[in-house]
């Protein structure tokens, strides 16, 4: 009887402390109440409890609850990246582009978006993720995306990664792979090669030329007093 009882002690807690970390966790740092979405978070402690006590009943406490968890958490990702899919469907049907979609996110609204518009804006660089990155900052009124999050419907290419990274998002997400894009006519592996060669050495053919001007400018940008850094 009294190993039952220390049991009982010990699983709720568990379910205390366990319970206590994670409503902390949600409602501390990634709640914000003013978007519908987010008050659908409490469910996760209710689902939380319930799995912990079946998983108890079974004589099998704490196996499946992170699991449990897990699929409501990754409920609002999953549907962002749902929109940034249909986006990129649209954006095909309306032979806008390829089959690309992106949304941009901060504080659990979706404040960019942009789809593949390659050949109808005859733009090489108007990717998904560059025109929705480009829309969320027209949007946010900053050229840089701290805090927020990128949703795209496949693994960013080397330019979209370079944009990526210079808007500086926390996160980013992604459906499909790389992989996945080449076996349907959207091959980049050649870019990922070309910068890893020297520069002499790619394909297309790069010269160097009176670099002593050109570094004039950064000599220039340095001792200038009112830039904007970034």
């Amino acid at each position: 009887m009294s190993d039952v009882i220390m049991s009982d002690v010990w699983y709720y807690k568990i379910l205390y402390i366990f319970s206590a970390l994670l409503t902390r966790a949600f409602f501390c740092t990634r709640l914000n109440w003013r978007h519908n979405a987010c008050r659908q978070y409490p469910k996760i402690i209710s689902a939380t409890i319930m799995q912990i006590r079946h998983d108890y009943i079974r004589h099998q406490p704490l196996t499946t609850i992170f699991g449990c968890c897990k699929s409501y958490i990754m409920e609002r990702e999953i549907n962002f990246m749902r929109e940034a899919i249909e986006l990129g469907r649209q954006g095909m049907l309306n032979n806008a582009g390829g089959p690309f979609g992106c949304v941009v996110v901060k504080d659990g609204a979706i404040i960019g978006r942009g789809w593949n518009r390659v050949t109808s804006d005859n733009d090489p660089t108007a990717h998904a993720e560059v025109t929705a990155i480009r829309d969320a900052c027209k949007n946010l009124q900053t050229f840089q995306l701290e805090g927020c999050e990128i949703y795209t419907s496949c693994e960013p290419c080397p330019m979209c990664m370079g944009a990526i990274y210079w808007a500086r998002p926390s996160k980013v997400y992604y459906s499909s792979g790389r992989n996945d894009a080449a076996a349907a006519g959207f091959d980049d592996s050649m870019i990922y090669e070309e910068l890893t060669i020297p520069v002499a050495n790619r394909k297309i053919a790069m010269h160097c030329l009176i670099p002593e001007k050109g570094n004039i400018l950064f000599s220039e940008w340095i001792k200038k007093d009112n830039k904007t850094a970034y």
